[in-house]
Order: structure tokens, then sequence, then C-alpha cells
């Protein structure tokens, strides 16, 4: 029997250096659509962890320290200028995290809020804040409710509210404010905030309220979402 013997084509140097092309094209258009879904992903899935958390410490804070309706948070103080007071709302933004939370949270750092005149004449202020295991932050400052201001990423860019910054707050009066009765730490707007077409409104006109529209699309960004992420 005679053997047969097959004749093979090389690509030549010019069809390899054309299909590395069409390929650096197709890697070139697909791989931020991956990033930019995998991102908001990221953002959405660390919303909804810092959202859980935060309800089940309250819940087992109630066990000892009573219903949330009954929990003690001091009145706002304003300067004589009638802007925030940075000093007297730290010290009582970290006295109330301290009673309240800080025992049922995993965290490694609490820092003060505080306003002070530097040497040039300006002002630096910085409120209170938490800091996490997982690279994330929250600001906390004092009102008729206390709002948490939740940075995924912390201290890195672009810290930009509706980006990687979303607000959240404890209202123990609840006043209308959660989006659910059942809700002891809720995102930021009133309960008439109800369904995706409103959130979506107050998000556009006011990045702090993003974070409603997150949780009222089940922790999920979805593509008509009004900012980068």
């Amino acid at each position: 029997m005679r053997n047969s013997q097959k004749n093979y084509k090389a690509f030549t140097l010019s069809e390899v250096m054309i299909t590395l092309g069409i390929l650096g094209v197709v890697i070139a258009m697909t791989l931020p659509v991956l990033m930019s879904k995998y991102r908001k992903q990221e953002v959405s899935a660390r919303l909804k962890k810092f959202y859980t958390i935060m309800n089940q410490a309250i819940m087992m804070s109630e066990l000892e320290n009573g219903d949330i309706k009954y929990w003690e948070i001091e009145a706002a103080y304003t300067t004589d200028d009638g802007s925030y007071d940075y000093n007297v709302g730290g010290e009582n933004c970290n006295k109330f995290f301290n009673r309240y939370l800080a025992k049922y949270i995993k965290y490694y750092k609490l820092t003060q809020g505080y306003s002070k005149e530097n040497d040039d004449g300006t002002t630096s202020s910085e409120l209170s804040k938490i800091y996490f295991f997982d690279g994330s932050t929250s600001t906390i400052k004092q009102g008729t409710c206390i709002d948490f201001g939740f940075d995924i990423n912390g201290d890195k860019k672009p810290n930009k509210n509706g980006e990687d910054k979303f607000y959240f707050f404890i209202c123990p009066h609840d006043k209308g404010y959660r989006l659910y009765a059942t809700e002891r730490f809720s995102t930021i707007g009133q309960r008439t905030i109800n369904t995706h077409e409103k959130a979506m409104e107050a998000c556009k006109n006011s990045r702090g309220s993003c974070s409603r529209l997150i949780q009222i699309d089940g922790w999920e960004i979805k593509k008509d979402y009004p900012y980068k992420i």
C-alpha cells in the first residue's frame, strides 16, 4: 500500500498579523464592556452587603438596647452661621456608634469628626468615619436621622456620589423615610420614592439619592443607570 502524504499550507506573516489585528480590535471593543459589567456587580454587591450588615447589627442591638424608636439621638448642632458643627456632631456620632452599633459590626477603625482652622486661615473639616476590613468606609453625620455615606473603595477615587459613594440612614422615629416599614436601616429618600421611575428621577436630581434606585432595582445597577460606574 502506498502511503499518501498531505501538504499543509502555513499561514503567511501578513495573514497572522491581520488575524492578530482583528483579535485586538475585538478585545478592545469587548473589554471595556466586561469591565463595566464587573464593576457594576461589585458596587451593587457591596451596597447590599453594607445594607444587610447594618440592618442585622441594629436588630441585634435592639435585643440589648431596646426598640430603635427609643434610641437616643442628640439634637443636631450648628455653628453661629447655621452650618453643621463638625466638632460637636463628630463627638455625638461616635457616642451613638459606640453605644448602639460598634459591638455588632466588624471594623478596624473609627475616627471622630472635627473642624479646625489651619495656619493659612482656611478651615479643614471631616465627618466621623468607620473603616471596614474590605477597604470600604462610611462617614457618619448627625441630624434628625443619622446619615451614613458609604464609599465602596474608601479614600480611593473617584469619591463621587452615585459612582462609588452612596447614602443610607438610621431614622429611629421613621417619619416616613424608610422604604419599608420593617427596615431599621434604609437608603436615602422619602417612603413615597418607591418605584423605579420615581427613584430614577430622584437619582438624576440628586446623586445622593441613587442608593434608593439601586435598592428598588433589587440591588442591581441597570442599563439605564444615569451615571458611569
